[in-house]
């Protein structure tokens, strides 16, 4: 199963699935308003271009039209930054929450599923964040039945496991402007019991990850 079969649900969280990153009103403005704000360099370098052209100023020669200049691309710096950090906090907090989900206070350490785990298929180290904050960097093991997201065998906690008809929905979230380059992806990944969202750091094998769990039957939204 894909998102391509689910879009109706995946706005309004019909038949268990929640709301995508994608689909959230604040995240999608947060993103353009960060988009605008770098493409203002544009328009200011051109105003300051034609002020230089028409004034016949030098500023290399000039000390106020020097720092006019230095004084608005700092502006402009500290502008796009703060744009995107505000951007980078509403996606990553609409990310880790979950309609109905489960509370901080609530979430446990250690899940364990009713059927032990078997078969691995398929294992790589993650950064993973969850309401609980940084759980570090886990090892993401999915097996013939299920998905296990631990620390390793020397760190009981923490451990989470999930048969794969636990899992509500993987999907692909990907945070413009991150770095050079490719903007940055993350799996989000929703459990059903308990009720709570991982955001994996898995980088360049997101896509492999979430069609192998699409393999699974796993409802599965694509980066688009």
């Amino acid at each position: 199963m894909s998102g391509s079969g689910t879009d109706a649900s995946l706005a309004t969280g019909r038949g268990g699935l929640a709301p995508t990153v994608a689909s959230n009103t604040r995240v999608l403005v947060a993103g353009l308003l960060y988009v605008a704000s770098y493409l203002l360099l544009f328009p200011l370098g051109l105003v300051a271009l034609v002020w230089v052209l028409i004034t016949h100023v030098d500023p290399s020669k000039n000390d106020t039209a020097a720092g006019l200049i230095l004084g608005g691309a700092l502006l402009w710096i500290v502008v796009v930054m703060s744009f995107y950090v505000r951007y980078a906090l509403i996606l990553f907090r609409t990310a880790l929450q979950v309609p109905s989900g489960a509370s901080q206070e609530e979430l446990p350490p250690v899940v364990e599923p009713a059927t032990p785990l078997m078969g691995q298929e398929f294992d790589r180290y993650a950064r993973v964040k969850t309401l609980l904050g940084r759980a570090g960097r886990c090892r993401i093991e999915l097996h013939g039945n299920g998905i296990r997201i631990w620390r390793g065998p020397s760190h009981p906690e923490p451990s989470w496991s999930f048969v794969y008809s636990d899992l509500l929905q993987a999907e692909v979230v990907t945070l413009l402007g991150g770095s050079r380059g490719p903007a940055p992806s993350y799996l989000r990944l929703i459990a059903a019991r308990p009720r709570m969202a991982f955001l994996i750091s898995s980088k360049s094998w997101s896509g492999d990850l979430v069609k192998r769990l699409a393999g699974h039957d796993v409802p599965t939204f694509p980066s688009r």
